[in-house]
């Protein structure tokens, strides 16, 4: 879905879904699937998204985040599309919160018809349980 007024501006809805990897190899966040929603908005100088996501692990306990592109943490300059921030979970989760600023790299095109694309969203999380 999206609304486009050609030179004013635009602003269409987004999905992703994929999983996690702990590139630690430890198992917090790690092959846990991912569902994603988000707002691009394109008006002027204004480009941002926002959105958020819930994560599932293999016994059904989730964690919900939501994100900013304009949120940048300045002490991790690699971390560079923004942040997420974790504002609780289900089970095993409950009470969970933290951030996880994070960097958008651009993937291989995919084939076929659509304006599909890949990314690797690879992120640095610090999260405590209360």
């Amino acid at each position: 879905m999206s609304i486009d007024t050609a030179e004013l501006g635009k602003a269409t809805t987004l999905e992703a879904v994929g999983t996690t990897q702990n590139m630690k190899g430890e198992k917090m966040l790690d092959k846990m699937s991912a569902r994603c929603v988000a707002l691009n908005v394109a008006s002027g100088d204004k480009k941002y998204i926002d959105g958020a996501c819930v994560l599932a692990d293999s016994d059904g306990d989730k964690i919900f985040s939501t994100f900013d592109t304009r949120d940048l943490d300045k002490a991790q300059p690699k971390m560079d599309c923004g942040t997420h921030i974790i504002t609780g979970g289900t089970g095993k989760y409950k009470g969970i919160t933290g951030s996880e600023p994070f960097a958008c790299i651009a993937m291989p095109a995919l084939a076929g018809s659509g304006d599909y694309f890949a990314m690797d969203i690879p992120h640095n999380t610090s999260w405590e349980i209360k």
